[in-house]
């Protein structure tokens, strides 16, 4: 028997060998699956419809679903699983006549998914079309092993929505006497808006997952665009947080988390906890041309971090020899 069959021969017994021991684990009563080990941790949906003023409620699903009535119609600021779709008769509601998704992540629009013909008009951020029309495509195509683009693009629905308008950053939509300014935020995704509006005498920003209160994100990796650049999402979100300062909104509507009645605060607090993060990873130009500040997408060869909190190994506070890449913005 030759050296190849030999291999071939002791990799099968390996696998025997290891698939019978995980059988026998899965039989032991320490195995997870034991009833007894059950927990209620998962997320549940809770499925509480709220009201916010006279004519806006928001609904607690996979995302928060916004509703804003006139009448017998309305419109929906994203979608989630579509149970909404369910609730709207309590509300008087007997119509929808649009839904604006602010971004291309799973749990805003999933339930569009199951809809073979959607009864309203779906509108969604220009430049991510592609992640709502083109699913079938993008899931063919993404790259699996040595990936290094980190944005959440897995996070993409199952399959392709009908879409019949894009928007972008500026443009607006007028509906029944109210208007939405879409605005550029990007900060999860590099395409996200976000949707001014007054409404009931105030001005709301529905923001998506640009923020999730004061201090607070969704999801944190989801700011990790490139494996080279730890601070993209994080510096796209302080343009973003300029762009809705500048709109001088009186609420905050996001994703995930309450609203947030004082819009200032709360990013400011984003901004705080983003400035600590960059901190721990400020870097040490050693090689190639030394940054002017504010400079991004250097090359150079080292990364040294000049501070980091105590609750980081020490193993993880210094990088040397690294191999050449894109660095950042120099702070």
């Amino acid at each position: 028997m030759g050296l190849r069959w030999r291999r071939v021969l002791l990799l099968g017994l390996v696998l025997l060998v290891a698939r019978a021991e995980a059988a026998d684990v899965r039989r032991g009563p320490g195995f997870p699956s034991d009833p007894k080990l059950r927990h209620n941790q998962d997320f549940k949906p809770s499925g509480k419809l709220t009201r916010l003023s006279q004519t806006l409620w928001r609904f607690e699903d996979t995302c928060n679903v916004y509703v804003v009535r006139d009448g017998s119609r309305a419109i929906l600021i994203d979608f989630g699983s579509g149970a909404i779709l369910g609730r709207l008769s309590e509300l008087g509601i007997r119509t929808v006549d649009m839904v604006l998704v602010t971004h291309h992540h799973r749990d805003q629009a999933q339930g569009l998914c199951d809809l073979r013909k959607p009864p309203f008009e779906i509108i969604v951020p220009a430049k991510e079309r592609r992640f709502f029309d083109g699913v079938e495509s993008f899931w063919r195509d993404v790259k699996l092993y040595i990936n290094y683009d980190c944005r959440s693009h897995f996070n993409t629905l199952r399959r392709s929505i009908r879409v019949d308008r894009v928007i972008a950053g500026g443009e607006r939509i007028n509906w029944n006497g109210i208007e939405l300014e879409a605005e550029e935020t990007p900060g999860v995704t590099e395409g996200s808006l976000s949707y001014i509006a007054t409404i009931d005498g105030k001005k709301v920003g529905f923001t998506g997952d640009l923020l999730a209160g004061a201090g607070k994100v969704q999801n944190w990796f989801d700011l990790h665009w490139d494996y080279y650049g730890f601070t993209q999402g994080i510096d796209a979100s302080e343009q973003s947080f300029q762009r809705l300062q500048a709109a001088q909104p009186d609420l905050l509507l996001p994703s995930h988390g309450d609203p947030i009645g004082e819009p200032a605060v709360a990013m400011a607090a984003n901004r705080k906890v983003y400035a600590e993060l960059c901190l721990t990873t400020s870097i040490t130009w050693t090689a190639g041309s030394s940054p002017a500040p504010g400079a991004c997408s250097t090359t150079c060869r080292t990364w040294s971090v000049r501070r980091t909190p105590r609750s980081i190994p020490r193993r993880a506070r210094t990088w040397s020899s690294f191999s050449t890449g894109r660095c950042g913005c120099a702070r």
